[in-house]
């Protein structure tokens, strides 16, 4: 089994030019999405999902699959967990997008 799994839980999005334009962000909170926009946030529903990933995405915030960081007392756990056991040797890791399943029902 692949141990280098990760799941996406927020994006970046910009709007507009190279000159100018506008960010917002949508990020995972337990199975649920929401978009920030300034001072306004809204919960995105399933037929929204395809705004999470789109050609407006700037920057991908994944975690590796295996990981609490909840619950994170010692970061030399993560690490110690990134790291495999011959040092830095470079891995391609797999990036799963999340599937229909693991959202909540509505």
């Amino acid at each position: 089994m692949n141990d280098n799994i990760y799941d996406l839980f927020a994006v970046v999005l910009h709007t507009g030019t190279l000159n100018g334009g506008h960010y917002t962000a949508i990020a995972k909170n337990k199975k649920a999405w929401y978009e920030f926009n300034d001072d306004k946030v809204f919960k995105l529903n399933r037929h929204e999902r395809h705004r999470i990933v789109s050609n407006h995405a700037y920057i991908l915030f994944y975690q590796k699959r295996g990981i609490d960081f909840d619950n994170i007392d010692d970061y030399n756990l993560i690490r110690n967990t990134l790291n495999n056991q011959e040092g830095f040797s470079i891995k391609f890791p797999v990036i799963q997008f999340p599937k229909e399943s693991d959202d909540e029902e509505e």
